[in-house]
């Protein structure tokens, strides 16, 4: 870890990050096997106990998994995990809470254009350095009519390039499936993951919460089956502020 510990901060989250940069920027293959436990002791001058929970959260994250009596190896993406069996298309989050009463409110939003690393690459159909657009949105949770808003999540999604995408990012407050479907593109396959982990540092600091909060992560990949677009997105969720409801009809 490069510079200096940020204070507060748990040193198995601290070590966890660094090694997700080079799982990301490539600087560890998918499929090969990392230093071992005790040479990462060493390295970042931590205890077994710490790079074992910085390891936990990497697995928890599908970014490594162990083998017995072999080691950790970072994880492939296998892009049959996009194949079409075992699909869900679920009603937008948007949608379900604003039946139940709530609304959801996007407090700030930005659109760019982003080389991604190689995973979100080959799920995108991307070929080399090519741009995808990327779209990181930060929300609040209003309860009820004249409710407070609460700190809801940080959604981030990369996407197909599209022309004619809105110019003034305030258009991104509202529906972003409305904006697609504006200009033609309809998402009809979609598939989730869901799981608790803690907030990686980029959470921390857009959603304010300490680095012990829980956090439900929806990764969820959408794609039109004529293979025009193609959509990845993260989603952070506040542990205690949120539910996940699914429409399966």
């Amino acid at each position: 870890m490069g510079g200096a510990r940020l204070q507060g901060t748990p040193l198995y989250v601290q070590v966890a990050d660094d090694l997700r940069s080079k799982i990301i920027s490539g600087a560890w293959q998918p499929g090969g096997r990392i230093p071992p436990e005790m040479e990462l002791c060493e390295r970042y001058h931590v205890s077994r106990i710490t790079v074992r929970g910085a390891l936990d959260q990497l697995v928890s994250e599908r970014l490594l998994t162990r083998l017995r009596a072999k080691g950790t190896f970072v994880r492939h993406w296998d892009t049959d995990e996009l194949a079409d069996d075992h699909l869900t298309l679920a009603t937008n989050v948007s949608s379900s809470i604003q039946e139940l009463g709530d609304s959801i409110v996007t407090i700030s939003a930005s659109l760019g254009r982003e080389v991604p690393n190689k995973k979100i690459g080959r799920i995108l159909h991307l070929e080399g350095d090519q741009c995808a657009m990327v779209l990181r949105r930060v929300r609040v949770l209003k309860k009820g009519t004249g409710g407070n808003a609460h700190p809801f999540g940080l959604f981030v999604t990369w996407f197909t390039p599209v022309g004619g995408m809105p110019e003034d990012t305030k258009r991104f407050y509202g529906s972003f499936t409305e904006i697609l479907r504006e200009r033609g593109i309809v998402l009809d396959k979609s598939k989730d993951c869901i799981e608790a982990i803690r907030p990686p540092i980029e959470v921390q600091d857009a959603l304010e919460v300490s680095p012990n909060t829980p956090i439900l992560k929806r990764t969820k990949t959408s794609w039109m089956s004529t293979g025009a677009y193609y959509e990845y997105s993260e989603c952070y969720y506040v542990g205690d502020q949120y539910k996940y409801y699914v429409d399966f009809s």
